[in-house]
């Protein structure tokens, strides 16, 4: 975010150009523009005049991991209509272009209304538009700005692993979340297994399960945390472990968030300030150990319930046969007292049902 020193800088250095470029192009002879009056000229003027001299049509040549030398061009496009006319968001783009809404990027709008892009954006064509792989976020502000937006465009088409380091790059000067690379990852998996992914795009197989884990985060989770894309490291991990033991013990995660965000109303209500991510995972946690352990406690003992012993047949001399239910995968015959012949009874009468050779009806 720029400061108001920053932008005060900024206003003078452009001054000074504008005052370079117009002596040049007017002669050594004419009269230099009056510095007070330029700086509080119409800045929509001033940078476009500043972009047509400074910046479009400069050429440069990047030599890519690929092995493969492109030639960056920079262009100038202005307005609403022309950015969305000729540019678009590249497939190889991570960010998540949903949260690029004119509320989240009011202060970057505001920056570009007066006329400050500080980092050029870069794109490739694929011969109807200018495809940007880093700098979506600032053409996103100049669409709502209706302002100038500077870029580089190639002249070849980037590979995806161009692209990952491209983004790599950019990530140095405006950090990509976990949920954004997630979202990346989850894309490009297809067929291959996580592994295969992690090997080819270089990184950690930990990290990318953790950022595609993130952004499979249930819908009913998502909606009451903060903001998916602040979300740390260290936090995405506690949240994918929450969702893991919410998972395994069958709780209705619908029914759980409900709980959740009573509660985190409640601290609002108490401290009268919002919660940040670290806050909801707390309250996440504890509501979740709160029904795993109600869970626990309404089921009963291990044997406590176990079902009598069922009597099928009670004869004279002790002959019985009983069905005993051991547990909930075990069940058991048991055949005392009966002579050999019944016992042989028994066993083929059990195989002609079980081989469906003897259909016996049950009583309804």
């Amino acid at each position: 975010m720029m400061t108001d020193q920053s932008r005060n800088k900024i206003s003078q250095m452009r001054a000074k150009v504008l005052e370079k470029v117009d002596s040049e192009s007017n002669g050594s002879a004419a009269k230099k523009p009056n510095l007070a009056r330029t700086a509080t000229a119409d800045r929509a003027s001033l940078d476009n005049r500043l972009s047509a001299q400074r910046f479009s049509g400069r050429q440069r040549k990047v030599k890519l991991p690929s092995g493969v030398t492109v030639t960056l061009t920079t262009k100038v496009i202005s307005g609403r209509t022309e950015i969305e006319r000729l540019t678009d968001v590249a497939p190889e783009n991570i960010r998540d272009q949903s949260e690029l809404t004119e509320t989240r990027l009011a202060q970057l709008i505001e920056d570009f209304r007066q006329g400050f892009q500080l980092q050029p954006c870069l794109a490739w064509n694929n011969g109807e538009k200018d495809l940007f792989l880093d700098g979506s976020t600032r053409r996103m502000a100049a669409i709502f700005a209706d302002s100038d937006l500077i870029y580089e465009v190639s002249d070849t088409e980037l590979t995806p692993n161009d692209a990952v380091w491209i983004v790599d790059r950019s990530d140095k000067h405006d950090k990509l979340s976990d949920y954004e690379w997630g979202r990346y990852y989850l894309s490009k998996l297809n067929d291959k297994t996580q592994k295969e992914l992690a090997l080819e795009l270089k990184v950690s197989e930990a990290r990318l399960s953790r950022c595609i884990n993130l952004f499979k985060t249930p819908d009913e989770v998502k909606v009451i945390m903060p903001s998916m894309i602040n979300i740390t490291a260290h936090q995405a991990l506690s949240l994918n472990k929450l969702v893991s033991d919410a998972q395994k013990a069958n709780l209705d995660l619908t029914a759980l968030c409900e709980v959740v965000e009573r509660e985190a109303q409640n601290l609002i209500n108490e401290d009268k300030q919002t919660l940040e991510n670290a806050d909801l995972l707390n309250v996440l946690e504890g509501a979740i150990k709160a029904a795993i352990k109600q869970n626990t406690q309404s089921k009963p003992k291990a044997g406590s319930s176990k079902p009598e012993d069922e009597v099928l047949f009670s004869g004279k001399s002790s002959l019985t046969i009983k069905f005993k239910t051991n547990s909930r995968s075990k069940q058991t015959i048991v055949i005392s007292r009966a002579p050999r012949e019944a016992q042989d009874k028994i066993k083929r009468a059990i195989q002609l049902i079980m081989n469906g050779e003897l259909d016996i009806p049950l009583e309804e």
